[in-house]
Parts: C-alpha cells; structure tokens; sequence
C-alpha cells in the first residue's frame, strides 16, 4: 500500500497529467480542466526548450526550414456517418498551398495502402479507431493533435513520399520538386564524448544507459538537449534504419540528394551476457559514440 501511495504522489504532477491519468483517476468538470491546462503548459515550456518553435497563423502553414510540407489540422466536423478533418498545407520549395478535407475513414484507407507499398519500411502504428469518435472535446483535441502529428511524420519522411500520397493531399508538386525544398544549412553532431551511467530498473537489477548530450546549428541559432539510451535502444533504432534504406523511395531521394552511396553504419556488436567490466562497457560506449558521428 505504501509503495502505491509513493507512486502515485509522483504521479500527482502537471507533466503527468494526460487525459489517460485523469481518467484514471475520475476526475471531471472544472478541476479536470484546469490540470489539463497546466499539464499542456509543462508540455508545451519542455517544447520551447529542447526544439525549434514552428507558427502558425489560424488558417496558413507558415515556412519551417526543416520540413518539406508544412501541415495544419484546422478544423474538423461529424456527419452521420463519419468525423472529417481539413487540414491545411504548404510546400516549401514550391510555395504551393492547398486544403482537403478527409473523413477518418479515408485515412485509414490510405494508411493501409501506403503499409502495403512500403511493407519493408518502418511504418508507425495507425492508433486511431474507427467508429470509437472522441467523447469529449479533450478527447477530440488530443486526436486532432495526433493526426497532424500523424500526417506530418509521412509527409516529411522522403521514404514514404509517393504519389498515392501527394494526391491523397491534392499536392500537385513532383517528388523531386518538394524534396528541394529541404535547408541543407543546419547539422546535428555530438556536442560532447557519449558517456555512460548504471542505473537500476524496478525489479532492481542494474542496467547501462548511454547518455548523449546532441547539438543542433542552424542560421536561427543552436539547440542544445540530452538523450539517454539503453544498448537494445540503439539496437532496435538500427534495425529500423536498415529496413527503411532499402524502400525503393529513399534510394530515389539519396541519388536525388548525391548521397547514394550512404550505408548505415555499423552498430557494435549484440554480447552474448550482460558487460561486466569497465573495459568492455568503455568499449561498447566508444563504439556507439562513432556510430552516431556517422550517422
């Protein structure tokens, strides 16, 4: 009992509190919506921090250097028979602009398509449910913001563009129109040598983190922000990468780019038991450290 009581006491902070947790814990009207509110402001503060701001206006995706297609979802309406969305949308190398507006059910479609097509690519799960429609406007915000998010991974990812999907969009810009479209004029790199700490999981066992302090230039200035990750973290993301450089697409984007002699580099080996000495773990660590230099 005394370990649940601890646990939720650090639950009980505006970071944590997502419409999951207030479910949860069956919290309604006005004090569910002021701790919603904070917890977006916490969301959005930690936003500012770590990454590049992006604006908009209501109506007209505004230019972001690292993007090809800037998308907005502005606004949604339900029929009787399903919930439609329009968003809004501009690209950057061509200043073409437009609006669509789908129903959920097109876009599943369309996502079961485009996993078809790309069956080798490391595609993000559809987590959205048709004919389970937001109960409350919490709920639909929540969804609307992971849609955008959803549509925007796709639309700026060059290993799904395909022309299923610019006309999905009504965007009438070539591959290779929209892929000039992306500044070249900023670079991420380590800021300083990866380092490693032992950290203990909740059955108490230790484990090795790896932890990474990356620096990212461009002309508007330099972001700054840590990362730690486990080995199986490195490894998974590694596993992805290699599926995602054999889509036929992304091979046109790197000949498209001059880079299409790029090769994921090698990750350090998988060790058959846990590191044990400080040399092996400083070997691994060296190891991961270049690995993400050349990535």
């Amino acid at each position: 009992m005394k370990v649940l009581c601890n646990y939720l006491e650090e639950l009980c902070l505006p970071e944590y509190m997502c419409q999951e947790l207030l479910d949860f814990l069956e919290i309604i009207g006005y004090e569910r919506e002021v701790l919603y509110t904070e917890h977006k402001k916490v969301l959005e503060m930690h936003l500012n921090l770590y990454t590049p701001r992006m604006s908009y206006t209501e109506d007209e995706p505004q230019a972001n250097p690292d993007l090809f297609v800037v998308v907005k979802l502005t606004k949604h309406f339900k029929t009787e028979e399903d919930t439609f969305y329009t968003f809004t949308w501009k690209v950057q190398a061509t200043l073409e602009e437009g609006a669509v507006s789908k129903s959920f059910y097109e876009m599943y479609l369309l996502y079961q398509d485009l996993k078809r097509n790309f069956h080798s690519a490391s595609m993000p799960p559809y987590k959205f449910r048709l004919g389970s429609p937001a109960t409350s406007k919490y709920q639909q915000e929540e969804t609307n913001q992971k849609l955008e998010k959803f549509w925007s991974f796709f639309l700026n990812d060059p290993a799904f563009h395909c022309q299923e999907l610019f006309e999905f969009f009504e965007i009438k810009s070539s591959l290779e129109e929209v892929w000039n479209g992306l500044d070249s004029s900023f670079e991420y790199k380590l800021y300083e040598p990866v380092c490693w700490e032992s950290e203990i999981d909740e059955g108490g066992s230790n484990f090795i983190v790896y932890r990474m302090k990356v620096l990212k230039k461009s002309p508007s200035g330099e972001i700054l922000w840590i990362v730690k990750r486990r080995y199986k973290e490195f490894y998974e993301l590694h596993k992805k990468l290699k599926e995602r450089y054999k889509n036929g697409v992304m091979e046109g984007y790197l000949k498209h780019i001059g880079e299409l002699d790029f090769q994921v580099p090698h990750l350090p080996k998988k060790s058959l038991a846990a590191l044990s000495s400080y040399y092996e773990i400083d070997l691994r660590r060296k190891g991961l450290e270049a690995y993400l230099s050349k990535l």
